[in-house]
C-alpha cells in the first residue's frame, strides 16, 4: 500500500507541472481567436450593413471568445446585438434566439451576477411555457440546459435561493419528461435517460431535505411562503415512491418494445435495486440485485462479463443510466486510474468521486465535464465495504444508520488540502452510499481505494 501511495504522489506531481504552461497557451490562443473573429465581423459589417442576419454567427463567435477571456460586459453587448438582429429579422419569439438567451445566462453566471442570471432564467422558462415553440429534440436539450443552470446556481447563488433553484430544476425536468413523451412516445428508449435524470434529481432533493436548514424547510413548504410544512418522513416517503414510479416506467419502456429489450430491462432492475439501497431497504435491494443478475443471464450476457461489471462497488446514485453491460463497462474504463498509479490492471479497486459542494458533500457533482485536474483538491482513502451490512455511527453530531456505507476507512493522503481536518474528510466518506461488489447477484466484501475530490467552496 505504501508503494502505491508513492507512485500515486509522483503521478500527481507530474500533472501539476504542466498546468501553468497549458493555461498560458490557452489564453494566447483565445486572444488570437478573438482578434480573428473581430476582423471577420468588421469585414461582414462593411459588406452587408449592421443589421444583416448573417452577422449573427460572427457576433456569437466574438462573444464566445470574450467569455473565454472573462470579458463579461463586452460579451454581453455582443449577445444583445445578436438577439436584436434576430428579433428584427425573424420576430420577437423564435427558436433562433434561444442559444443567445442561454449564453446570456452563462455569461451572468460566470460573472457571478446571479440576480441577472435568475431574471434571464425566469424569462427563458416563461418563453418555454407560454410561446409556441417547435416541439422537437432540440427543445428537450434546451430544457435540460436550463435545468443545469439551476443546478449550478444551487451551489453558486446565495443560500437563500437554494430552495428556489431546487424547485425549478424539478419542475423543468417534469416539463422535459412531458415534452419527450410528446416528441418520442412513451415506449421510445430515448425516454429512459430523461426518466433517470429526474430520479437523480429526487435524490438531490432527499439530501437537501434531510440536511435541513432553510433550504430543507423551504422544500417542505406546502405552498411557498405559507410557513406550513410537510413532515420530513412524509416527504421522504413521497420521494421514494415517486422514484419507484419513474424506475418502473423505465422498465415498461423495455417491456413494451416491439422486440422486448431483456438486457435493458435487467439493467433497469439494477438501478431500481440501487434506489432501494438509498432508502435503507436492504432486503428489497438484495432481491433486486439477484433479479438483475438473472435477467442479464436470460438476456444471454456472458456471466464473466456481468461479474466484471459488478466486480467493484459504485457510489450511488449512478450518474447516468446505461442500458447494456458493455456501455457501463466502457464508461467505467473511461474513468479508470492509469496503470502506473494503480499497478497491474485489475489489481486494486479504485474509485473516483467528485462532490457537488461542501453543503452537499454526499452528492456527486451533477454538472458535465467534471474531471481530475492539477488544481483539484482531493483525498485518497483506503476502505472496506461489507456488502449490505447495516452500519451505525455518529456523523456531524447525528446518530445515523445505513446500508451500503463503508465499514472501515483510512485516510492515506491529501493533495492540495494538507491542513483540512482528517475527521471532516472521513465524515464525508462515511456519508456516501455504495452499490456493493456483486458475484452472481450476491453482495461481497471488498477492499479498495477512493480518490475523493472536494469542492472548491470547502475552503472558503
Amino acid at each position: 500500500m505504501r508503494q502505491l501511495q508513492i507512485v500515486f504522489s509522483s503521478f500527481c506531481l507530474l500533472l501539476s507541472g504542466s498546468g501553468a504552461f497549458a493555461q498560458a497557451n490557452s489564453r494566447a490562443d483565445a486572444l488570437n481567436e478573438l482578434e480573428l473573429s473581430r476582423k471577420l465581423l468588421i469585414g461582414l459589417e462593411e459588406t452587408m450593413g449592421p443589421m444583416n442576419q448573417r452577422l449573427v454567427e460572427s457576433l456569437e463567435q466574438v462573444a464566445d471568445n470574450l467569455m473565454a477571456l472573462n470579458e463579461f460586459d463586452d460579451a454581453h453587448s455582443m449577445l444583445d446585438r445578436a438577439l436584436q438582429i434576430t428579433r428584427i429579422n425573424q420576430g420577437l419569439y423564435t427558436q433562433d434566439q434561444l442559444p443567445f438567451l442561454n449564453k446570456k445566462i452563462e455569461n451572468h453566471a460566470n460573472q457571478g451576477d446571479w440576480d441577472k442570471a435568475r431574471q434571464q432564467m425566469e424569462h427563458l422558462l416563461w418563453l418555454y411555457q407560454t410561446k409556441q415553440l417547435d416541439f422537437n429534440e432540440n427543445l428537450i436539450s434546451r430544457l435540460l440546459q436550463l435545468s443545469n443552470f439551476h443546478l449550478r446556481a444551487i451551489t453558486e447563488d446565495a443560500e437563500a435561493w437554494q430552495a428556489y433553484h431546487f424547485r425549478h430544476v424539478t419542475e423543468i425536468k417534469w416539463m422535459t419528461l412531458g415534452l419527450a413523451e410528446r416528441v418520442w412516445g412513451k415506449s421510445d428508449p430515448r425516454m429512459v435517460p430523461v426518466l433517470y435524470s429526474q430520479v437523480t434529481q429526487l435524490h438531490r432533493l432527499l439530501v437537501a431535505i434531510e440536511r435541513g436548514g432553510s433550504t430543507g424547510y423551504g422544500l417542505r413548504e406546502i405552498r411557498l411562503g405559507s410557513g406550513i410544512v410537510t413532515e420530513r418522513k412524509a416527504v421522504r416517503r413521497g420521494l421514494y415512491f415517486t422514484g419507484m414510479t419513474l424506475l418502473n416506467t423505465m422498465q415498461r419502456v423495455y417491456q413494451s418494445a416491439d422486440a422486448p429489450n431483456r438486457e435493458g430491462l435487467a439493467m433497469s432492475q439494477l438501478y431500481l435495486a440501487d434506489w432501494q439501497l438509498l432508502f435503507n431497504r436492504p432486503e428489497e435491494a438484495l432481491t433486486g440485485y439477484r433479479l438483475a443478475y438473472r435477467g442479464l443471464i436470460e438476456a444471454e450476457i456472458e456471466p464473466g462479463l456481468i461479474n466484471h461489471l459488478f466486480s467493484q462497488p459504485l457510489v450511488l446514485p449512478a450518474p447516468k443510466f446505461f442500458s447494456s453491460v458493455q456501455q457501463a463497462l466502457q464508461a467505467r474504463e473511461g474513468n479508470r486510474v492509469p496503470d502506473e498509479v494503480a499497478g497491474a490492471p485489475g489489481a486494486v479497486t479504485y474509485l473516483f468521486f467528485k462532490e457537488w459542494s461542501s453543503a452537499f458533500s454526499n452528492v456527486r457533482n451533477p454538472l458535465p465535464a467534471i474531471e481530475m485536474d492539477e488544481e483539484s483538491n482531493f483525498a485518497l482513502f483506503s476502505f472496506r465495504l461489507a456488502g449490505l451490512d447495516e452500519v451505525s455511527r455518529w456523523i456531524s453530531g447525528r446518530y445515523t444508520r445505513g446500508v451500503g456505507v463503508v465499514n472501515e476507512a483510512e485516510l492515506l493522503e491529501q493533495t492540495n488540502v494538507p491542513s483540512y481536518p482528517e475527521k471532516n474528510l472521513l465524515e464525508r466518506l462515511n456519508m456516501l452510499r455504495f452499490r456493493p461488489k456483486l458475484i452472481e447477484g450476491e453482495p461481497q466484501e471488498v477492499n479498495g481505494l477512493l480518490q475523493y475530490h472536494l469542492a472548491a467552496d470547502t475552503f472558503f
